[in-house]
This record gives C-alpha cells, sequence and structure tokens, in this order.
C-alpha cells in the first residue's frame, strides 16, 4: 500500500505529459529551444536560485530566537539546500529533512522545528492566495467560482492564523492550539511574524520574476496581470502532492490559463523548459549539500545502536 502510495505521483505526472504530448507536435516544441531562449533564461534561474536561497536562509533564522553559536544565515542555507534533493521527490519529504536538519542544528524539539517550517509554508500560502485574490479583478480569465474559492481559501487561511495567535481563548477548540506543533504558529512573536511576512513576499515576487523571464524568452505577450496571478495559481496547483514536483499538473495549468496567447507547443515548451530548469539547479545545489543529510543520517544510526 505505501509503495502504491507513493507511486502515484509518478504515474500522475507520466500520464499528464504523454497526455500533453499527444496534442501538440514535439518537433515544433524541440524547435522552440533556441540560443536566445538559454541567455535570458538560465541568468534568471541562477538569480532566482541564489536570491531565493538567501530569502529562505534569513526566513530560518528569523524563526530561530536563540540560535546556538555558529548557526547563521549560511548555515541555514546549507540545511535548506541539503532538503532540495527529497523535496524535488516529494514536497513532504523535503520539509521533513529540513525540520530535522533544522531540529538538529538549533537544539529546537522537533515539533518545535516542524511548527516553524510549518508556519513558513503557511505565509507563502496566505502571500500566494492574497495576491491571487487582489489581483483576480484584473484578469478576465479567473471566472467568478475561481475568485470565490480563492477568496475563501484565503480568508479562511488568515481566519484560521488570527485565531491561532489570538490570546483569547477559542473554547472547545484549545486543544488544537496547545497541539505541540501548533503551538509554535501561537507562541512566534509579532515582529518576527512580521519580518517573515517580508520577506516570503520577497520569495513570491523572485517567483514572479522568474516566470516573466520565462514568458520573454519565449516570447508569449499575455497581460502582466495574468502572468502575475496565472503563474501564481500555476505554482499552487505544481505544490499539490500529487505529481513529482508539479510535472504535467503546472504544464496541465499553463496551458489552459494562457490558451489565448500562444500556441500550445510554445506554452508546453516554456512550461517544461521553466520547469526543468528549476528542478537542474535545486537537484545540483542539493548534491553540493547531500553530505548534511548523510551525516544525520549516520547520527540517528549511531544514536540507534548506542
Amino acid at each position: 500500500m505505501d509503495l502504491a502510495k507513493r507511486a502515484v505521483p509518478l504515474v500522475v505526472s507520466a500520464v499528464l505529459l504523454a497526455f500533453l504530448a499527444s496534442r501538440v507536435d514535439a518537433n515544433a516544441v524541440f524547435e522552440l529551444l533556441t540560443p536566445r531562449v538559454a541567455l535570458v533564461l538560465v541568468p534568471a534561474l541562477l538569480a532566482y536560485a541564489a536570491a531565493t536561497l538567501a530569502l529562505e536562509a534569513w526566513s530560518i533564522v528569523a524563526l530561530v530566537e536563540e540560535p546556538p553559536a555558529g548557526f547563521r544565515a549560511l548555515s541555514a542555507a546549507r540545511i535548506k539546500c541539503a532538503s532540495y534533493l527529497l523535496g524535488i521527490v516529494h514536497f513532504a519529504l523535503g520539509a521533513g529533512a529540513l525540520v530535522l536538519l533544522v531540529s538538529r542544528q538549533t537544539r529546537l524539539s522537533l515539533p518545535e522545528a516542524t511548527g516553524r517550517v510549518l508556519l513558513i509554508t503557511l505565509v507563502d500560502l496566505l502571500v500566494i492566495f492574497a495576491i491571487v485574490t487582489l489581483g483576480g479583478s484584473l484578469v478576465p480569465e479567473l471566472t467568478p467560482v475561481m475568485r470565490l474559492w480563492l477568496l475563501a481559501c484565503a480568508a479562511a487561511g488568515i481566519a484560521g492564523l488570527a485565531l491561532l495567535r489570538a490570546r483569547f481563548s477559542i473554547g472547545p477548540f484549545e486543544w488544537v492550539r496547545n497541539l505541540p506543533v501548533v503551538r509554535e504558529l501561537h507562541l512566534v512573536p509579532n515582529g518576527v511574524l512580521l519580518r517573515l511576512l517580508a520577506l516570503r513576499c520577497l520569495f513570491v515576487t523572485c517567483f514572479v520574476g522568474v516566470c516573466w523571464a520565462a514568458f520573454a524568452a519565449f516570447q508569449v505577450a499575455a497581460p502582466p496581470a495574468l502572468i502575475v496571478v496565472g503563474m501564481l495559481v500555476v505554482a499552487f496547483i505544481a505544490g499539490l502532492p500529487i505529481a513529482v514536483a508539479g510535472l504535467g499538473t503546472s504544464q496541465l495549468a499553463v496551458m489552459t490559463i494562457f490558451a489565448a496567447y500562444a500556441s500550445p507547443e510554445t506554452l508546453l515548451a516554456k512550461s517544461l523548459t521553466l520547469s526543468t530548469g528549476l528542478l537542474v539547479v535545486r537537484g545540483l545545489m542539493g548534491l553540493c549539500f547531500a553530505r548534511e543529510l548523510t551525516r544525520e543520517a549516520w547520527r540517528e544510526r549511531g544514536s540507534a545502536t548506542a
């Protein structure tokens, strides 16, 4: 059963990519991969990787109130890089690896480290939903039903976070706030939360920037508001743990949202190139720091046999 569950994302990605490939001219897709695309997109990918890694590191450091000696932004960047390889396979695996490494290097308990990693993800989602909800009125491609769902998700997330951080009792649901993991969301100081919010806004801005570069590389003249809102919707869909690194699901979303502004071949080439580029860059970064995970695995083995 576990093996079947792990195989589902791989099957979903393979089926969707095969379906999309059957609907386009494969030769036309490859012909779009010109040197110009590389000249525009490669520098953008490298800049995105460097900027977002710095933002990730600062986000982690911001949530460690009393870091041990030697734990700085560079240390946080190393452990974030180490989690990239597993994150490519499955978001939960990457998050779990990051939790373990943060716990080991900061002496936080596993629930405390989990709460902090979860808070970063929650703030990312809130920023995405807020931007998409506010910008949705400028994008006719989003139907009223889609806008309503996005607004409901954003409102639910904001209300949930507000309740978790409220100083008053929430009655019969107080036990939720007292769970070891959730309690960390309740205890983070407001100043730290605002700093984290600013960092994650910059993180999302960097993502929009690299997506913009991909549109420019393939000369897709979509409206600016649609690029911002549409690609954030794509990012949310790609983050769902139903496909390997969003492969297949993100391409389908791009080809659906931007269908009026480019041919299916162009949109598929753009989406696959961007997704593959991000995977390659993150994968190489993960390989460079894979020994961080290896060291922790040996430490776990040593603890178990002691």
